[in-house]
C-alpha cells in the first residue's frame, strides 16, 4: 500500500501526452495485448477496458485501483512498465522498475496522467494519454510498513550516498545475545557479509553506504552466528503482512527474497527518494524524515501509537514532562514502579523494559506523581486498544 502525495488538479484541462519513441520514431501502438482497470479492489466483474488512445478513468479516494495487462495468465503473460504521474507531469506517483503484468494503486484526491509501455510480447506498443481523475476526500496516509526494518536519515552528498538502518530482532528473540551481523550488495553484485553492527537487546543498528547513481538497487539483511558457514539470516517474506522492503522471488535479482531491498531514484526537482522494488515511497531528502515510531508492534494509527513495543521493552505516548510507570502481574499482585526514560530521536515517547523473563497476564500504567502519590493519566491510555475500562489500566499478556 502505497502513500502518495498528489498534486490537486484546478484550472484549465491539461492532457498527458507521452511520446514513447525508439530510434527516433513513435513506437507503433497496434498489438494484441489489451489494458483493463477496475475501481473496486480489483473485482474483474465490474472490469472495463483501455483503448491505445487513451481513455479517463473515475474513482473515488481511499478506493484501489487496478490496472492489468490480458493475456494475464500462461506462458504469453503480457508485461510492460507502469508510469503514473501528477497534473505537472513531472513528478512520478508510481514507476515500474520492470516490467509487470498489473499494479494496484490508491492515489489521493487529485487528476493524474498513466501510460504503459515497453509491452511484451508482441509488436512493441503503448497506452497513453490515459487521465485518472481521483474524487472525495483525502484521507490520512496509512504507515509505511517496512516493520521490521526502519530506514532513516537519508543523506546524499558529493555522488554517495547513506542511510542507517534499523532491524528488529524479533524473529530470532531467542538469540538476542548471539553475534550479529549483517549484509549486503549493490545492484545483485559485490554480495558483503559478516559486517558489525551496534547490537541491542531487540534490534541491530548500521548504516549502509553506496554510489548515489539513479535506481540503484541495495539489499540488505541481518543474522546471527550460530557456528554454520554464513550463520543464520532473517527471513524478509516472515510475517503477516511481511515488510514492504522484502525482495521477490528472484526479483529483481537472483536470490533477492533473501533480502530486504531499495532503490535510489533521482527526482527531476532535485531531490533523491528511496522507493521500494514496486515503487511504494519509504523516504525523501526533500521531505523531513518524521520522528520515527518505536518499536515494530502495538496500537495503530487510530490509537494515536499510544503503546508500541518490541520484546520487553514497551513505549508509550505521554505529554507528562516526567512520568511515572508502574506493572503489576495479575489484578492482585502488588505495583512495581519502573522509571522510564525519555527517547532522544522521538521525545513524544518514553521507554520503559520489562524484566527478561516476565510471563503472564500484565497490568500497567502511567500517571503523574511518586509511587505515594501517584495519579493515572486515564485520558492518554484510553486511546490504546490494550485499555481495559473495568480495570482502569492497559493490559496485555507477555
Amino acid at each position: 500500500m502505497m502513500a502518495m502525495v498528489a498534486m490537486f488538479f484546478a484550472g484549465c484541462e491539461k492532457e498527458f501526452n507521452f511520446q514513447p519513441q525508439e530510434n527516433g520514431e513513435i513506437i507503433d501502438s497496434t498489438n494484441t495485448v489489451q489494458l483493463f482497470y477496475s475501481v473496486d479492489n480489483g473485482t474483474k466483474e465490474s472490469k472495463g477496458e483501455i483503448s491505445t488512445g487513451g481513455g479517463t478513468i473515475i474513482a473515488d479516494s481511499g478506493i484501489y485501483i487496478s490496472f492489468w495487462l490480458e493475456p494475464a495468465t500462461g506462458s504469453n503473460m503480457a508485461k510492460g512498465i507502469y508510469e503514473i504521474v501528477d497534473s505537472s507531469s513531472l513528478n512520478f506517483i508510481y514507476q515500474s522498475s520492470v516490467a509487470e503484468n498489473g499494479i494496484d494503486i490508491r492515489p489521493d484526491v487529485g487528476k493524474y496522467g498513466l501510460k504503459v509501455y515497453n509491452i511484451s510480447p508482441g509488436t512493441p506498443s503503448f497506452f497513453d494519454n490515459i487521465t485518472i481523475i481521483v474524487n472525495g476526500t483525502t484521507p490520512p496516509p496509512p504507515p509505511t510498513q517496512t516493520s521490521p526494518v526502519r530506514l532513516y536519515n537519508l543523506n546524499v552528498s558529493g555522488g554517495n550516498a547513506s542511510v542507517n538502518v534499523a532491524i528488529s530482532k524479533s524473529q530470532w528473540q531467542a538469540q538476542a545475545t548471539a553475534n550479529w551481523f549483517y549484509l549486503r550488495r549493490v545492484n545483485g553484485l559485490n554480495f558483503v557479509g559478516n559486517q558489525a553492527v551496534t547490537s541491542t537487546t531487540d534490534s541491530v543498528f548500521f548504516q549502509l553506504n553506496f554510489s548515489a547513481v539513479d535506481q540503484t538497487y541495495v539489499e540488505f539483511n541481518a543474522g546471527y552466528h550460530d557456528g554454520s558457514v554464513g550463520g543464520v539470516w532473517l527471513m524478509p517474506g516472515y510475517g503477516n503482512p511481511p515488510s514492504i522492503l522484502a525482495g521477490g522471488i528472484n526479483t529483481p535479482y537472483g536470490g533477492s527474497e533473501n533480502f530486504f531491498g531499495f532503490r535510489l531514484h533521482s527526482t527531476t526537482n532535485g531531490n533523491w527518494e528511496l522507493r521500494t522494488h514496486n515503487g511504494t515511497l519509504v523516504l525523501s531528502t526533500g521531505t523531513p524524515t518524521p520522528n520515527p515510531i518505536p518499536g515494530n508492534n502495538g496500537d495503530g494509527l487510530t490509537n494515536n501509537y499510544q503503546v508500541r513495543w518490541s520484546g520487553y521493552y514497551h513505549y508509550f505516548k505521554t505529554s507528562l514532562a516526567s512520568p511515572t510507570f508502574r506493572y503489576r502481574l495479575g489484578t492482585t499482585g502488588a505495583w512495581v514502579f519502573i522509571t522510564p526514560s525519555q527517547l532522544a530521536n522521538n521525545p513524544d515517547y518514553w521507554e520503559i523494559h520489562f524484566p527478561s523473563g516476565t510471563t503472564g497476564e500484565i497490568n500497567f500504567q502511567w500517571g503523574a506523581g511518586s509511587i505515594t502519590t501517584f495519579a493515572p493519566s486515564s485520558t492518554e491510555m484510553q486511546n490504546s486498544m490494550y485499555w481495559d475500562i473495568g480495570l482502569g489500566c492497559l493490559r496485555k499478556v507477555l
